[in-house]
């Protein structure tokens, strides 16, 4: 049991904290060590890196032109990372190994709590979103 992986053996929890995305998907000890330096620059030091989210410069991508077109409200966005899996390999296994060694969910025992975890939080917010006459 490594130390450094121990917040992965926590039960499910809901966390603020950064989030690096980028044009790039990335995987592994030395892009997330980059991704943990790039968050310490851009919050002097204030922040830390809770999750890595490429696929959501694409679709916030999306949104702004959707946005821009009339058809989407930016400044209506939720974003709600449930975490599925880890930006680095656990310890002893390179990334490539990582990425390839097994199929689907196999791949990723985190998913199917993922989306559980999700369904919930988001299921409340939009809740009280209804509540108050927001949605």
């Amino acid at each position: 049991t490594d130390p450094a992986h121990a917040a992965a053996r926590l039960p499910a929890s809901v966390q603020i904290g950064a989030t690096v995305s980028s044009a790039r998907f990335w995987h592994g000890h030395r892009p997330t060590a980059w991704a943990r330096e790039w968050v310490k620059f851009w919050t002097k030091g204030n922040g830390t890196l809770h999750t890595a989210a490429m696929e959501d410069t694409g679709s916030l991508c999306a949104l702004r032109h959707l946005s821009e077109c009339g058809l989407a409200d930016f400044n209506r966005i939720l974003l709600l990372r449930s975490v599925s899996n880890f930006s680095s390999p656990p310890p002893g296994v390179d990334a490539v190994t990582s990425l390839t060694g097994g199929e689907g969910e196999a791949s990723y025992p985190g998913f199917r709590p993922a989306l559980e975890n999700g369904h919930q939080t988001a299921s409340r917010v939009l809740a009280h979103w209804c509540e108050k006459g927001r949605l």
